[in-house]
Order: C-alpha cells, then structure tokens, then sequence
C-alpha cells in the first residue's frame, strides 16, 4: 500500500510527534521493500505480504494510542470546548457583555478595535445563531420540542375551541364559494332610505358621494376584503356617523344580496411582539437613567395578555427587517451602522462611526439614544420587520387591523441619522414596502399623534403625493424637541399639501387635553384624510401626549379614551386598515391604559367614555 492511500487511514486525534513517527516508519519500509523488489523479483509478493502485515501492526497500534488517549480525558476532565469562546468579549459588573476595554474607552476611541477573531469565527453571522443552525441534535431537539407541543395542542383546554374555529372558517368558505356563484355585482352603494335629503354615503375609497368610484384597472366582481354584515358593528358607536365602508347600509336582510361573498376568513386584529426587542438596553443597566426602556414594551405586553386582549387577537410571527427592506428608507451606510453585527461595521470607514460616552458610562449615538453593541441592532431590525408584516397583511387582507407592540421607536430615524431613541423608522419603511408589493395600496395615510414631530417620516415623504404625513405635535414655536414641524412645513415639488403639521404652540399655560385633540381630528384631520382617501392608513403610535408625563417628555394631559376614540375615528378611513406602531410614551400606567384602550378600539369593543369635563370644554385657541 502506497503512502498516499495512507493519509486517508482516520489519525484524527493524534499528536504529530506520534504522526511523524508513523510516517518515517512507512517511509523507510518503502525503501527496504524497493531495494529488495531491484535485487530479487521474484520475492515481491513475499515483501508485499510483509508489508500488509506491518500495516496491521501499525493500525493496532494506532487503536491502542486512541483508546489510551480517550482515558486520559476522562480521567483528566478534558473538554473539547473552543479556545475562540468569549473571543474579545468581556462581562460588565452589571451582567452586560461588552467588548474588551469598553470598561475604561474613552470618548475618542473606536469603540470597535478590538482584537479580531480567527477567519473562521469572522464567518459568523449573528442573524444565524448557533442554536438555529441544523445540526443533528439541535434537530433533534426541535423533533421532540415539536412533539411536545402538538400533544399539548391535541389534549389542551384550548384543543376544542381551536377546532370549532376551524370548523367555522370551513363552513364560512363553503358559504363564500356558494354566494359567488349566485352573486350578481352591482355598482349601486347607496342605502334603502336614501333620497334627496339623505346624507351621502361613503364609498371604499372613502369620499363623500351617491355612487362608487370606479379605480383604473378594478375588477367589479372584486370579492376581498368587503367584510360580513356582523362587520358592521365593529364600525359603530354613539359618536361615530354611520359609514357604509365600502358596502350598503343594512336595514334588512335583503340588503344582504348586495353584498355578494362574505368577506375573508381571517378579519382579525393582528399583534406583533417579541422578547428580542426587550434586549435593547444601556450597558450601565439603570433603567432610571434612561426614559427609554425595556419596562415599556414589558408592561403593554403585560397589560393586554391579563386583559384577554391579547388572545382574542392573531399574534404574529415576529422577524427581522432585512437589509434591503431598510434600504428602500434608509441609506446602505446608515443600515450597515445599526442594521449589522460588529465585525461588518469594522469595516465601515472610522470616521461614520461616532458614538459618545454617556454619563451614566455607557455609549450611545447621542446623549439621549442609547447603544448596546449586542443588542441594539437586533432590536431595531426586530422592530421594523413587525411593523412592515402587520403593515402587508393588512394590505393583502389577510388581517382588518393590528398593533405592534415594538421598540425602539423610530419616527425620528431619518434616512442617514439615528436620533431621539430612534433607529429606522419603521413607519416609513412599511409605507414605502406596501407601496412597491401590492399594487392596488396606492394611496397611504400617515397619522403621527406622538407628542414630538415625527421629523424623519417627514423627510422621507416630503416630496411624494402618494403619502400624506399628518402629524399633531406640541411644538412651542420650534422649541420643543425636534424643533422641527412647523405649520408651514407643507411639502415640496409635487409633494406640496401632502405634509400636514397640527403644530401646538403657546406651552403648557394650560396644557392641551382631550379637547383639543378631539376638535384637531374633526376640523383638521379626518377632512383631510377623506379627501385624501387613502387605501391603508398607518399611525405612529406614541402616548407620551397622555396625563403622567413630565413636561419635558410631553406635558399634556390626553387620557387612554380619548386614544382610543382617535382610533376608532380612523377605521371609517381605508375600508378598516389601520396599523398602530407604538412610538413614544414613558409614563408606565398611561401607554400601559392607553394602548389597551387602542387594541379595544380595533377589536371592536365598546370604547371607555370621555369626561364629561373635557367634552364641554371649548378647546384652547392656540396663538
């Protein structure tokens, strides 16, 4: 046998003194084995049988060398572990990981040189975690993970209520399938009551008229999302106006023809949620420090789950944004800063990365958006892509509305700049995706209630019409933080009257309320919104607007209801699509009732009733 076809014997485990060992011994075997085949031929096959035998020999020995070998670990306590764990990384006095030296950087230095890994581990990818990769037993696990819950499934409380559902959804396809084949369509919206007097109607794309408005390129015998008659009731409440949404007003059940199939299976409130967004923390770990933390998204989260909110509601699959997603918004300098792991932004030219030392000694972008090397990046893209979900399967369908219970904020992410707790602005990045996917979501409306200007979802849509961006903002004549929003920020180019700044002025003598709010979104913005008639209407969600907030995080003194009836306010809007992303709001009891009172708001329920106070009140006139 020739040296080579020795290399594939398995020495896997041995020394090189050991291997070179065995080696010279081969090699000198060959040499003997030559020179006698020169002297005397006819003794090859003798030689080649001695050389089987020592190869024997050899193999033996190398069985004893391992057996000898795996005793000694085990005697030993030897463990096979990598010697690149914990590469560069250290842990902090308050459990955080932080890179080498991060403990004493100071303010100029790279936060990033630190030494880097072998080439292998520079390979690894924190969007693949170790514990997602398909090894044997991690399959294994996920085998018998699986098991697990299918038999909790099969035998649990919930088993018969989620057969009845599916029972439900069959018979209500079966009903859909029958009604389309008798369905006849028909361009006629108006109510049995209607005549000269009556007040016009609404037609699905929102506009006051007597007869629906037939969109380039619409299919008539559309059957989506039309919603059923029980729909209806979802829509109304004593201080709503009766607004068809698309479909006749019902006032018997031959009005039900006119209907044609009912509407989707899945007409649900959607929520998104998931723990990695809890992540995203200052290294100093004092929450007390920093309005901005993980408690928020805990206690909504908290809130709905004891209320049965959450259960009535179809929870997401949570993931993150990808890279391109980002990129429709956001610049790839930007995305590949905050959108990557470590190792990709050592690779970005030194002078982008700018971070500063906060007082409390942890890092941050500014002195108010804190940074977690580990975590942070994570968060945002987690955040992003559960808004951009909720955002699409509103769009398609396959939910009526949703909430996305996510941070870090973003309304203030401009395309280039991370700034006010905000990393990408999830809002706009979902706008723009729902735009490019489903062609028939034209229109989008923007609504921004936080109490700071959304200064970043302006930016982005500052010169498109086919979005408008209506935000209502305290502003103090520009010296409210941002400082931007003015009312005479209007657009640009062919975006001039599709940027609309509420911009409250005059400070907290008195602060604004309830009644301020309601009068804004009957003069000012749900006028706007329906001529504008937009095919899916996304808000930006922040509640530091609510009583409990100090002034300088807010100061005004809107309650939970009156969130909630701004919410219901805007389902007459877009067939019912509304999406609430949760932006601000840092008073725990208040975004904790507030967004309760929202998730009520779109689920159907009936809403907590304002003080009777605030609708007395004249609203405040704002100089």
């Amino acid at each position: 046998m020739h040296w080579e076809d020795w290399k594939a014997f398995p020495f896997a485990g041995l020394s090189n003194g050991v291997f070179q060992e065995l080696r010279e011994q081969r090699i000198a075997e060959e040499q003997q084995q030559q020179r006698e085949r020169r002297e005397r031929e006819v003794m090859r096959r003798k030689e080649n049988n001695c050389s089987a035998n020592a190869s024997s020999e050899v193999k033996q020995k190398l069985q004893t060398f391992l057996m000898n070998k795996k005793q000694n670990a085990a005697t030993n306590g030897m463990t096979s572990s990598s010697p690149y764990r914990n590469w560069g990384v250290v842990k902090s006095s308050s459990g955080e990981s932080l890179p080498a030296g991060a403990g004493v950087a100071s303010v100029s230095s790279h936060p990033y040189k630190i030494p880097q890994p072998p080439s292998s581990i520079a390979k690894y990818d924190s969007d693949f975690p170790l514990r997602k990769t398909a090894s044997e037993p991690n399959l294994l696990k996920i085998r018998l993970k699986q098991s697990v819950i299918e038999r909790k499934a099969r035998n649990g409380p919930l088993a018969a209520r989620r057969q009845e559902r599916l029972l439900q959804a069959a018979q209500r396809r079966q009903q859909k399938q029958q009604n389309s084949a008798l369905a006849t369509p028909t361009n006629c919206t108006t109510t049995p009551d209607s005549g000269p007097n009556s007040p016009p109607t609404l037609t699905n794309r929102g506009s006051p008229t007597s007869a629906p408005i037939q969109e380039e390129n619409e299919d008539p015998n559309y059957q989506g999302n039309r919603g059923s008659i029980n729909d209806l009731a979802l829509f109304s409440s004593p201080s709503m106006p009766n607004i068809s949404l698309g479909r006749p007003h019902l006032a018997n059940a031959h009005n039900a023809n006119n209907l044609g199939a009912p509407g989707p299976t899945h007409v649900t409130t959607g929520l998104a949620f998931d723990n990695q967004m809890l992540k995203h923390a200052c290294i100093c770990g004092d929450n007390s420090s920093h309005p901005e933390h993980s408690g928020r998204l805990q206690s909504v989260w908290a809130r709905l789950v004891e209320t049965g909110l959450a259960s009535r509601c179809d929870r997401l699959r949570a993931r993150r944004a990808t890279q391109e997603e980002l990129q429709t918004v956001h610049t790839e300098a930007h995305t590949m800063l905050f959108g990557t792991n470590q190792l990709n932004r050592h690779k970005l030219d030194a002078s982008r990365v700018s971070f500063v030392r906060l007082a409390c000694g942890g890092l941050g972008v500014d002195l108010d958006t804190t940074w977690n090397e580990h975590h942070t990046s994570a968060a945002a893209r987690m955040a992003a892509g559960c808004v951009i979900d909720l955002a699409m399967k509103a769009a398609k369908g396959d939910i009526r509305n949703g909430f996305a219970v996510v941070r870090p904020p973003g309304h203030h992410a401009e395309p280039d700049a991370a700034m006010g707790f905000c990393f990408f602005n999830s809002i706009a990045v979902a706008a723009r995706l729902v735009r490019q996917r489903v062609p028939e979501m034209r229109r989008v409306l923007i609504v921004d209630w936080d109490v700071h200007h959304g200064n970043g979802t302006q930016q982005v849509f500052y010169d498109d019409p086919s979005v408008l961006y209506l935000s209502i903002h305290r502003h103090d004549d520009g010296n409210f933080f941002p400082g931007t929003g003015g009312p005479t920020e209007c657009g640009v180019g062919p975006g001039v009257g599709f940027n609309v700044n509420v911009a409250w002025s005059g400070g907290l003598s008195p602060p604004l309320g309830d009644a301020e709010y309601l009068a804004a979104f009957r003069t000012v913005v749900m006028p706007i919104a329906r001529e504008f008639a937009p095919d899916i209407v996304l808000v930006s969600a922040g509640f530091d607007a609510a009583s409990g907030h100090p002034p300088p995080l807010g100061g005004y003194m809107v309650s939970p209801a009156c969130f909630g009836h701004l919410t219901r306010e805007l389902m007459q809007l877009a067939e019912g699509r509304v999406i609430l992303a949760l932006e601000g709001g840092y008073d725990l009891p208040a975004i904790c009732d507030s967004a309760q009172e929202c998730v009520r708001a779109l689920l159907g329920d009936d809403l907590s009733q304002i003080a009777d106070t605030e609708l007395a009140r004249p609203p405040c006139l704002i100089k």
